[in-house]
């Protein structure tokens, strides 16, 4: 089983208690070298190992659901466009309950994602230890006001 993870590196605030390479700047300058970068790995690991055929596909960071749906969108095909992924792949993307509205799910639904994997720190109406990260869970109960109703198995991260 070969899989292919991409960190992404933006959080809407710095946690105390990750140890991760993140960063809650998101000026479009460091997007544009990030995107360029994620580019250049694409790019090299082609020629290096010429055609990759992926059993699973993993976005985590950071908060890949902070990008937006474009730069998403962007993400995707560049990856779907450059590698091969075997029939029924796991496609999974973290996502901070704050960030999945409708319109965020309903793109990574038609970008391929088959499984959300949320980043809880706490299921508690508060913050957790001052990270500034408290729950809406709309998500968990898969409730949706609109028509579109994604479906997706969910792994909680506490």
């Amino acid at each position: 089983m070969l899989g292919l993870y991409i960190h992404i590196p933006f959080c809407a605030t710095r946690c105390h208690y990750c140890n991760f390479v993140t960063t809650a700047e998101h000026s479009p300058e460091l997007k544009k070298r990030f995107f360029k970068a994620v580019s250049a790995e694409i790019k090299h690991a082609c020629d290096r190992y010429g055609p990759l055929l992926f059993d699973t596909l993993y976005l985590g960071g950071g908060t890949p659901s902070s990008l937006s749906i474009p730069e998403l969108r962007q993400l995707v095909g560049e990856v779907h466009g450059s590698f091969k992924f075997s029939e029924g792949y796991e496609f999974t993307c973290e996502l901070n309950p704050g960030d999945g509205d409708e319109s965020k799910l309903k793109a990574l639904y038609e970008g391929g994602v088959n499984r959300i994997s949320l980043g809880c720190q706490s299921f508690r109406r508060r913050s957790s230890g001052g990270s500034g990260a408290g729950i809406r869970c709309a998500i968990l109960s898969g409730r949706s006001q609109g028509s579109v109703r994604p479906v997706f198995p969910i792994s909680a991260l506490i």
